[in-house]
């Protein structure tokens, strides 16, 4: 797709709100796929904190509007940009982007091990850094089974884990970069117990 979009003068735009940042443990998560986009659409972990968005591009391509004609009321907020500022520093400082990869990896082995417990009812489990997904689904029907997984989700909710109610069938596991080793296994056993509870195990 970029190939093509390389021969048909076509830009190439990559959404990395949520997975930009250290998430997926690269910067980016369109590092992985090694290709370089035209345009990067950032926020969320841009900050950690207050409302910051960013695009980033080629200068050939942010050039392209006159002074003015790219304008927003609440743009260039100098407190935002000064936590923006903060954030990357620790980003860099404190090496988080290669920790999100390093406990990524622990993340993912222990999911996968979860998910083979499951395998009746997991329709997949994937990603990368700090930043997974598990899809469960009816084996009967092999519709996405939402009532379920929203059981899940709260009961590890009033466990002490904070998770993300999607009512769709799956939940997000997407913690700080800042997380203890011993607080994401202490999340991770939760998840499991949950899910072990209410699939049977």
């Amino acid at each position: 797709m970029v190939e093509w979009a390389g021969q048909n003068n076509v830009l190439v735009a990559i959404d990395e709100v949520q997975s930009g940042i250290g998430r997926t443990g690269r910067m980016f998560a369109f590092e992985h796929y090694g290709i370089v986009p035209d345009l990067i659409a950032c926020g969320k972990g841009l900050s950690s904190s207050l409302p910051l968005s960013a695009v980033i591009g080629r200068q050939q391509v942010l050039d392209l509007s006159a002074p003015g004609e790219m304008s927003s009321t609440f743009g260039g907020n100098p407190l935002s940009a000064a936590a923006g500022l903060a954030c990357l520093t620790v980003l860099e400082r404190d090496g988080l982007v290669e920790r999100s990869a390093a406990l990524g990896e622990e993340l993912g082995r222990a999911l996968g091990e979860i998910a083979a417990r499951h395998a009746r009812y997991v329709r997949m489990h994937n990603g990368c850094g700090l930043f997974y997904s598990v899809h469960l689904q009816d084996p009967a029907s092999g519709e996405p089974f939402n009532e379920i997984v929203d059981r899940i989700v709260m009961t590890c909710l009033r466990r002490g884990v904070l998770m993300f109610l999607t009512g769709k069938g799956f939940f997000k596991i997407v913690p700080p970069l800042t997380i203890e080793r011993d607080a994401l296994w202490e999340a991770i056993e939760v998840i499991g117990g949950a899910m072990d509870e209410i699939l049977g195990a």
